[in-house]
């Protein structure tokens, strides 16, 4: 885009500059910079000509791209450990580690997100995928779906309840 915009300048440049030497001169010369600024409109169709060739060309790779994806991965923070029961916090402490798998679980009854998901460990709800989440809405519709999301553990701070988690699932 920012090759386009400096061509149409230097062809602004270009006429402006050829306007201004035609008034101020009536010689045969007049012609030859007509010619000019005809074949510099013509470089600068071929270039914008080709810059959205090469802009079709990176989109319909992306499409291919994106087509061929067989697993989608990504980080979360759990969050929630203030609304807790006393048991939930208790494993978060005690038992929940780095590397434990979590399973995620919508949560459509959540009255503050249509969205929401619980972490689950252990049969335990010990959170919630972040609402600020990556990706949340689109792990929501993969849970809806029947996927299978494998969540590890990355961070567990116990004395705050900060959980760091990753995922990872196949497309479908």
């Amino acid at each position: 885009m920012g090759t386009f915009i400096i061509v149409l300048i230097i062809i602004g440049l270009a006429w402006w500059g050829i306007k201004k030497i035609s008034k101020s001169s009536n010689e045969p010369h007049e012609e030859l910079f007509s010619e000019t600024s005809i074949e510099i409109k013509k470089n600068a169709e071929n270039i914008n000509q080709n810059y959205l060739i090469e802009q079709n060309r990176i989109k319909e790779k992306r499409k291919e791209s994106l087509k061929n994806r067989t697993k989608t991965t990504g980080k979360f923070t759990v969050t929630g450990y203030k609304y807790l029961s006393n048991e939930a916090r208790k494993i978060v402490r005690n038992e929940l580690n780095i590397g434990d798998e979590v399973k995620l679980v919508t949560d459509p009854k959540n009255q503050y997100d249509n969205y929401a998901i619980k972490v689950m460990f252990n049969n335990t709800h010990i959170g919630w995928f972040s609402a600020k989440g990556y990706r949340q809405k689109e792990i929501f519709n993969e849970l809806t779906n029947g996927n299978d999301i494998k969540v590890t553990i990355l961070q567990n701070t116990k004395s705050s309840g900060y959980i760091e988690a990753k995922f990872e699932y196949n497309i479908k």
